[in-house]
């Protein structure tokens, strides 16, 4: 199990990155933006949506009381996507003078789910140091909050370049 929590958590990490990632390379149009946009970080969004909810199902999987050895690889991986997630949004900067109101509104919905991600990866680190139920609150609370955002943004863009299936989480 810890070794599946570790990989799991890690596709978290590469995840959490890609949909930072996602929000700095926009065009100067909302729709040949939009499709640029698509082609450079499609995949990389499908892969943020598959990784959270991996790092959902691996906290669901957790013991009660969890194992000591689930916590360390929750605590490791949670660090290390909070960090990297933290290191990329010092970077980013969100494209509001683009020509068109969507894209930039799209790019504005994931960097925000992508903060809330990060915020919930360092949750999910404080629970893994406190157990509790009340110490799962804030992860839950980010959690939910980056899925609004990052839904919406997803959805809108995979609507924009009319594309099926948008990863959500």
């Amino acid at each position: 199990m810890a070794g599946r929590g570790s990989s799991a958590v890690g596709l978290a990490a590469a995840g959490l990155l890609a949909a930072v990632a996602l929000g700095g390379c926009a065009g100067s149009s909302a729709q040949p933006g939009a499709v640029t946009f698509y082609d450079e970080h499609g995949q990389q969004a499908v892969r943020v949506g598959s990784s959270v909810r991996a790092v959902e199902a691996e906290v669901g999987a957790l013991s009660r009381p969890p194992t000591k050895r689930q916590l360390a690889s929750i605590a490791k991986g949670a660090q290390r996507a909070s960090e990297s997630v933290a290191a990329e949004l010092r970077g980013w900067t969100v494209n509001e003078n683009a020509e068109g109101e969507e894209l930039p509104t799209i790019e504005t919905q994931i960097s925000e789910g992508a903060g809330d991600l990060k915020n919930a990866m360092a949750g999910l680190a404080t629970y893994a140091g406190n157990p509790s139920a009340s110490a799962l609150v804030p992860y839950t609370s980010y959690l939910n909050s980056a899925r609004g955002k990052w839904n919406e943004g997803v959805t809108q863009l995979w609507h924009v370049v009319k594309r099926a299936d948008p990863p959500t989480v």
